[in-house]
């Protein structure tokens, strides 16, 4: 009876097929935290512009 085991083989090391998933899976949750991320970032910098020309104008109508 030979068995074949479904491996990605070197010279020196081989991959098993169940570590890429686990490392596909690992890089495709860190890219979407890293786009979450991201986007509040820009979000937050949004905001922060425009509250500080809403404040601007204020002053200025004030004076």
């Amino acid at each position: 009876m030979n068995t074949k085991k479904s491996c990605l083989y070197s010279r020196k090391a081989f991959i098993s097929l169940y570590l890429i998933v686990i490392f596909s899976i690992y890089l495709s949750i860190i890219s979407f935290y890293i786009s979450q991320y991201s986007l509040k970032l820009k979000t937050i910098h949004n905001l922060d512009v425009y509250y500080n020309k809403v404040i601007v104008n204020k002053l200025k109508e004030v004076d």
